[in-house]
């Protein structure tokens, strides 16, 4: 009967541990300067992000999607660190409150304000709103805005000579005005409404 027992014992262990290195599982290997893997686990965090975002399940073509820009986000990241792209922790702190404040929608001077505000109003504190809200802990946020900053540097470094050239012709700004005057209107309409 133990033999039984330890057997059984020892098959739910191996069992579980398959279980638990499942996440860890390497999907796709990125190298541009340095060898990066994508694990099924940063899918699944990545994955889970959008379908916050868009409150519904993701079919297959756009976990590919998703995939993919993963990967090219990788690939960019890995070539302005080889050009020697660079974000301070100050930066990516300002650029935090920033998004925050924006999100919330009144301006905050940091995140200690940040943190009292949310404990007061939701009850929980800042990480696990974000937790709440996007998947990811502060840190793992801080680190996610680091990447974006890193990767709008990097582009508009790269194509600055032609963003100066693009400027809208009078003719591009009305029709983009006639397009979308409705919602343009909207804001004005809602002031209006709340004098």
């Amino acid at each position: 009967m133990k033999k039984i027992v330890l057997a059984f014992t020892m098959f739910l262990a191996t069992a579980g541990m398959a279980f638990a290195q499942a996440d860890l599982q390497p999907i796709v290997t990125v190298k541009l300067g340095k060898s990066e893997t994508i694990t099924l686990k940063q899918l699944k965090t990545r994955v889970g992000l959008f379908e916050k975002q868009n409150g519904k399940k993701l079919t297959l073509d756009e976990r590919k999607s998703v995939l993919t820009a993963y990967v090219e986000e990788k690939l960019i990241l890995q070539a302005a660190a080889k050009a020697g792209m660079a974000i301070t922790d100050t930066q990516i702190d300002q650029y935090f409150i920033q998004q925050m404040s924006q999100q919330i929608g009144m301006p905050f001077a940091s995140e200690k304000e940040l943190d009292d505000l949310i404990i007061k109003t939701q009850g929980v504190n800042l990480d696990q709103f974000l937790k709440n809200q996007t998947g990811f802990s502060k840190v793992e946020y801080k680190s996610y805005l680091k990447d974006l900053l890193i990767i709008q540097n990097y582009v508009v470094s790269l194509k600055q000579a032609e963003l100066q050239q693009v400027s809208p012709s009078d003719e591009q700004i009305r029709a983009y005005y006639e397009s979308n005057k409705a919602s343009l209107v909207w804001s004005d309409m809602m002031k209006m409404v709340a004098v």
